[in-house]
């Protein structure tokens, strides 16, 4: 364990769970191994974790927590960076674009600013229901606009190789799996009938291509681990009406599921494959999905749409199969396949689980996590010139 520095570094984030897996259980607490104190200023009311955690984590809550968009944007967002101005931090992180603007409070403080982006926000803009669809391009590229100018005098971190097209000058901070706890687990079991997914649960995230091949299918059943509204979850339980079989079981209906519990479902050892079959869309073909990592951990064989990017990562390294989304026929042969020859899809379960150990985890990615912020405060240090 490396010598703390005597400097603090405080995350913010009024949209993130407690519990993020990112946020909280990556960054956070790496950091706070390596600092000699380490904020989380969050609008999740629920902040508590069971887990042990450095006693140089100091978490504070900000009401009103999440109460609405508006609310959190023009309420939660600026009391956030409020309490976080008190914490007299080295740097701030900040996790989210509503508080881009409010950061500048921080900024002009004289500490440093980094600017976490998890998501292409310019693309994902072109998925939200509640937009119409009409002026979905226009939002999407006036959000990319303001999240340029508003972030152009923060550090930047990205969580995804892909973002670097947008944000050229980002360090990639990439969003792997921490291992200790995903390596020893035995997910895979050639004998299963089951298949699991993790993360949230949404029609863009193939929820309904999944849920359909699960009703369609007579030997192999899909479960879900991750939140799903219960609207969802109805029309789960209203398509399998029609079905000779019921809905998927999915675990975290109205609530968000602690990264524990999926552990504990990969734990359970009893599934032929992990499975991420979404639909084609500008936002998901070019990212490399956290859960294609974890599933590689625990040795599941991979069964996910046939994007370029995908297809490179999963069938080009040989721990699973890629199909075309929307096609049952496609899943049931892939799984098929897998039952049929035992051995080479044992033989994908040992090639992920040594490709996470020696490419793909997040104590990696700490390191330079911690070397990014540590060149931050040397830039701090240089007198400026003149």
């Amino acid at each position: 364990m490396m010598t703390p520095y005597a400097k603090s570094v405080c995350h913010i984030s009024s949209v993130h769970a407690a519990g993020d897996p990112r946020v909280r259980l990556k960054e956070v607490r790496s950091v706070s191994y390596c600092y000699k104190y380490a904020y989380f200023v969050t609008g999740d009311m629920d902040a508590e974790y069971k887990e042990e955690e450095p006693k140089s984590l100091k978490v504070i809550k900000v009401y009103p927590g999440k109460k609405g968009r508006l609310v959190r944007i023009f309420v939660t967002a600026p009391r956030c960076i409020f309490k976080a101005l008190r914490t007299k931090s080295d740097i701030y992180h900040i996790h989210d674009p509503e508080l881009l603007l409010w950061a500048w409070i921080l900024r002009l403080s004289g500490s440093a600013v980094v600017y976490d982006i998890h998501e292409d926000y310019v693309t994902s803009i072109s998925q939200k229901s509640y937009i119409p669809e009409i002026f979905r391009s226009g939002v999407g590229q006036l959000f990319g606009f303001l999240e340029n100018l508003l972030s152009k005098s923060f550090f930047k971190v990205i969580a995804e190789s892909y973002y670097k097209e947008r944000f050229p000058s980002a360090v990639p901070i990439l969003n792997y799996p921490i291992l200790k706890d995903l390596l020893p687990v035995q997910a895979f079991s050639p004998d299963a009938n089951s298949v699991i997914y993790t993360g949230n649960v949404t029609p863009d995230r193939g929820a309904l291509l999944m849920a359909g091949f699960h009703q369609c299918s007579e030997r192999y059943d899909v479960r879900f681990i991750g939140r799903c509204s219960p609207d969802l979850y109805k029309e789960f339980s209203k398509d399998s009406l029609s079905q000779q079989k019921n809905s998927p079981q999915v675990e975290g209906v109205g609530h968000f599921v602690e990264f524990s519990q999926i552990i504990a479902s990969y734990a359970q050892g009893n599934w032929l494959a992990g499975i991420a079959v979404f639909p084609d869309t500008e936002h998901y073909r070019g990212k490399e999905l956290t859960k294609f990592f974890e599933y590689m951990a625990v040795g599941l064989p991979i069964i996910a749409s046939n994007f370029p990017v995908w297809k490179k990562l999963i069938e080009d390294q040989g721990v699973g199969i890629c199909v075309p989304p929307g096609d049952n026929e496609a899943v049931e042969k892939a799984l098929d396949w897998l039952k049929e020859h035992p051995q080479e899809a044992l033989a994908m379960s040992r090639r992920g689980k040594e490709l996470a150990r020696t490419k793909y985890s997040w104590e990696s990615q700490a390191e330079k996590l911690i070397d990014f912020y540590q060149n931050i405060l040397d830039q701090k240090k240089k007198p400026s010139s003149t």
